[in-house]
């Protein structure tokens, strides 16, 4: 389950994390310690060059400097810089507690000023980030993706996605010379650029001609766009799950980043589940529909996850397609969404169908 926890607590269980919180806000320090846990800091409260005013002490978090005389806990100082620290406990399926794992996560929030285009363009708001308790991750190795809560109650599944967000900030920091391309435009030169300098990510190391490699911008922009936790049980469930209402028609799409425009903006009786690919727990979940507007991607994938909703749902809901020829991304998704009438699902596959024999013949 997630929980926000006093840093305190969790400083007491393990006080390797106040190295983790001392690199995260910047503050020098040395590993000496005294037999009470005191261990040499640079003064965060005020100008200070020299070590041997202030200290603090890795068991209880306590920050002390004897030259200003302030004294607080680290926990303080995460909050003044918008820091989070979020606990997640995945219990294995046993119930054996042996076999549980704790995850620790510094996460800040995510405000409207210098949002980074990925979230601007899927319409992700400080509003709506709020709303769903979606953050900014800082923690290795998820730095730099978004965190975002996946929850239901009933199942007892509490879980996260992660979900990178500055990909074009990542590639104009290789292409300087590129600063006013395109991000599909910057995906193809880094793409034509590994290619030539055999860079690959594999088994979570980068390699360059074959050798382990260091690059945390190639790192980042080689790794899959979402994670997860290990073990996920995402897939056991939809998006936005406690808070949907089966009487209500529900509007459906693949994956979350396509979730806030259709929440604000369409209906709030929306969701997802997490890709194209829908497990039999998820459909026992979307039987329980009356109606339910499907939305897929402009792609491959997108049909063959209508076909397989209209196989497996047909006999229990009311389906219907809202199709589209732009993505989450275009200006005019939401202006087709609403402009464009909604087909009932059979209609939707044979005229599908009818296309691609079309321009099979071509």
């Amino acid at each position: 389950m997630l929980v926000n926890n006093p840093i305190h607590q969790i400083i007491q269980n393990n006080n390797s994390n106040i190295f983790y919180f001392l690199d995260i806000l910047g503050i020098k320090y040395k590993h000496s310690q005294n037999e009470k846990g005191w261990i040499p800091i640079i003064c965060p409260f005020h100008i200070d060059k020299d070590f041997g005013n202030a200290f603090i002490n890795i068991y209880t978090g306590v920050i002390h400097c004897f030259n200003c005389g302030e004294k607080k806990h680290i926990n303080v100082l995460l909050k003044d810089n918008n820091l989070i620290f979020n606990k997640i406990t995945k219990i294995n399926e046993n119930k054996s507690k042996k076999q549980n794992k704790t995850f620790n996560f510094i996460t800040r929030e995510i405000e409207n000023i210098d949002m980074p285009l990925y979230l601007h363009l899927r319409g992700f708001t400080e509003e709506f980030c709020k709303e769903f308790n979606i953050h900014y991750c800082i923690s290795q190795p998820y730095t730099d993706y978004i965190l975002i809560p996946i929850i239901d109650s009933q199942k007892e599944i509490y879980e996260f996605e992660f979900r990178k967000c500055y990909e074009y900030e990542y590639l104009q920091k290789i292409f300087k010379s590129r600063q006013g391309d395109s991000l599909q435009n910057l995906k193809e030169y880094f793409k034509k650029l590994c290619k030539k300098q055999n860079i690959k990510f594999t088994n979570g190391k980068l390699y360059k001609n074959g050798q382990v490699w260091y690059s945390s911008v190639f790192e980042y922009l080689l790794k899959p766009k979402v994670l997860y936790l290990p073990n996920s049980q995402v897939k056991k469930t939809i998006f936005n799950k406690d808070n949907l209402n089966y009487n209500e028609p529900l509007y459906l799409c693949e994956g979350t980043g396509s979730i806030p425009k259709l929440y604000q903006y369409i209906s709030k009786n929306c969701s997802c589940v997490f890709g194209s690919e829908v497990t039999q727990e998820q459909l026992q979940i979307l039987k329980n529909f009356k109606e339910i507007i499907i939305i897929p991607d402009n792609d491959s994938a997108g049909y063959k996850f209508v076909s397989f909703l209209h196989k497996f749902l047909s006999p229990f809901v009311k389906l219907y397609v809202i199709p589209l020829n732009v993505d989450d991304t275009d200006v005019n998704y939401i202006s087709q969404i609403k402009n464009t009438n909604k087909l009932e699902i059979n209609s939707f596959l044979v005229k599908n169908y009818l296309l691609s024999m079309i321009q099979n013949k071509k």
